[in-house]
């Protein structure tokens, strides 16, 4: 049976191709499919690549596109799921970078792991950038290749196999060890300040501060002693102007809850609502000068004064400057845990997506209680069980029988 030919698969239009022709002048042709069909003739295949790479940047030699063209179109292409404008903004910021390298003058189906790994390797070890900027970096060309690949314009995607030199960068979560006196000259620190309702109720509740920052009186009921979670501040930063922060959703879907609170601060906020006027229901708990949510930079600057002047660290020997308002919430749920409650509760009440989350950060506490529960918890007690001849002297001699 006779072989068919696999049809051939058409150029896209607007790339290009460079081939040497077959009579005995040789020259080389450099063509870039258009309506126009432009075609010019050179005497060498590098002569040949340069002018077809100057008419049409994404086209080189065999079709195809360059890394900076792609990054390029890959910037401008739209999404299929909307984006938070600060990711699109952290995507240029990537993106601009493998820009300026040898890198992005080469065709994307020439880019091998290992040229990616020298030249991350390249910034970490000249202290260009730190290890997690280059993760950064490996992780958004690891996307916009993705994209190639989804498109046809790339085979295979060699970012997946790109491995960063050195450690990792440590365990960022701090296990807070504060006592219940330092507890107490923090509140006498904050008992005149303007904003203690906001202090009181990040301790007493473990809201983060993005999200106590967007409640708004409807959400505060003060009188039943419950807070509603809805909203989180969040940041929008642009290359070339200043952050806005704007009220969104909150971080997981599990961060949408209600958490009570210990009645006995109820007339702290009775007495702040009063301050302010009585305001309406729709209005923000902590506004700002310009009525908008409060920036959560000033609310963090307040924080720390109150620390300087209560002279509170959240570890011995720690500077009181690291001492952060996002460790209020850790406080209260050390607090719980320590005093034995289930951490299913407390990663309700904190809004993580499960109770992993939370052991993760706060196992410590956990580990300190079991080990209080083990002392405590005593079937029987050795010395008042009578033992037979041959258990008294496995027992003297310390070896199993």
């Amino acid at each position: 049976m006779p072989r068919t030919k696999a049809p051939r698969k058409r150029a896209p239009r607007g790339s290009g191709s460079v081939y040497q022709r077959t009579d005995r002048d040789g020259y080389w042709i450099a063509e870039i499919k258009s309506p126009t069909r432009q075609r010019r003739q050179f005497s060498s295949r590098a002569a040949a690549n340069a002018w077809l790479a100057s008419q049409n940047p994404t086209a080189v030699s065999g079709g195809k596109i360059t890394l900076a063209a792609w990054l390029d179109e890959w910037n401008k292409s739209p999404s299929r799921s909307p984006i938070d404008p600060a990711t699109v903004s952290f995507y240029r910021q990537m993106a601009s970078v493998w820009k300026t390298t040898p890198l992005a003058r080469r065709s994307i189906n020439t880019i091998t792991p290992v040229m990616i790994e020298d030249q991350l390797d390249e910034w970490v070890k000249s202290g260009h950038y730190a290890r997690t900027t280059a993760s950064h970096l490996r992780r958004v060309l690891g996307t916009a290749l993705n994209m190639a690949v989804r498109a046809g314009r790339l085979t295979v995607n060699p970012v997946p196999a790109v491995t960063l030199s050195g450690r990792p960068a440590p365990n960022r979560v701090r296990q807070i060890r504060i006592s219940d006196q330092a507890v107490r000259d923090l509140s006498d620190a904050w008992l005149n300040h303007p904003l203690r309702a906001a202090f009181e109720l990040s301790l007493h509740t473990g809201l983060r501060p993005a999200e106590l920052l967007c409640l708004t009186w409807n959400d505060l009921r003060i009188a039943d002693a419950t807070v509603s979670v809805r909203r989180a501040i969040k940041a929008r930063r642009i290359l070339g102007k200043p952050t806005e922060w704007k009220p969104g959703d909150p971080k997981t879907a599990a961060s949408n809850r209600d958490v009570s609170f210990d009645p006995e601060i109820k007339p702290i906020l009775f007495a702040y609502r009063d301050r302010m006027g009585k305001p309406a229901p729709s209005s923000w708990v902590f506004p700002g000068a310009d009525g908008k949510p409060m920036v959560p930079d000033n609310l963090s600057r307040a924080f720390r004064r109150v620390v300087d002047e209560a002279g509170v660290s959240v570890r011995p020997g720690e500077k009181r400057s690291e001492f952060r308002l996002y460790d209020l919430r850790a406080i209260h749920a050390s607090l719980l845990l320590a005093g034995g409650v289930d951490p299913m509760a407390v990663a309700v009440r904190l809004g993580h997506t499960d109770v992993v989350s939370t052991m993760r950060r706060y196992a410590g506490y956990v580990s300190e209680r079991d080990r209080a529960a083990a002392e405590m918890s005593r079937v029987w007690d050795a010395k008042k069980v009578p033992l037979d001849k041959k258990e008294r002297r496995t027992a003297e001699s310390g070896v199993e029988g």
